[in-house]
């Protein structure tokens, strides 16, 4: 059962001329393949083209119409990456401003803070109001 799965593997040794090792180089280069891939890639093309018969005009339609709505789906792809990079810059934006602005709102708000306590303290003549105050430990915490 398992041959049918997994086939069995021959070993091919494949010399390629001198004068075509180079070309041969620069294709594999170019298509980002190893030389292991290109060459199974190119004697997989090459025995399709030898073994296939001349297509016929639905083949390549059907074939065409395949290769437009993959594009399609492709297309769709992209443009909902596109949206998710455009909010996430958006949302990237948003955090740097709002962390930006944070060390303004902490001074804004031990200001405010400060303000009441002082109120408190002409208020109350104690200074506590009855209520124990937290010291300022300085990181903008009480305790």
């Amino acid at each position: 059962m398992s041959e049918h799965v997994f086939p069995g593997l021959t070993r091919v040794k494949v010399v390629v001329p001198e004068h075509l090792r180079e070309r041969l180089r620069a294709f594999l280069e170019e298509k980002g393949w190893t030389v292991e891939e290109g060459v199974k890639i190119l004697l997989a093309y090459g025995a399709d083209r030898v073994t296939a018969g001349p297509p016929d005009l639905e083949t390549v339609h059907n074939e065409w119409s395949a290769a437009r709505a993959e594009l399609a789906v492709l297309r769709h792809r992209a443009y909902v990456a596109d949206e998710a990079v455009r909010s996430l810059r958006l949302n990237v934006t948003g955090l740097a401003a709002a962390n930006r602005q944070f060390p303004r709102s902490l001074a804004d708000q031990q200001a405010r803070r400060d303000r009441l306590r002082e109120a408190l303290r002409r208020v109350d003549g104690r200074g506590d109001g009855g209520v124990p105050v937290p010291a300022d430990s300085g990181d903008g915490t009480a305790g």
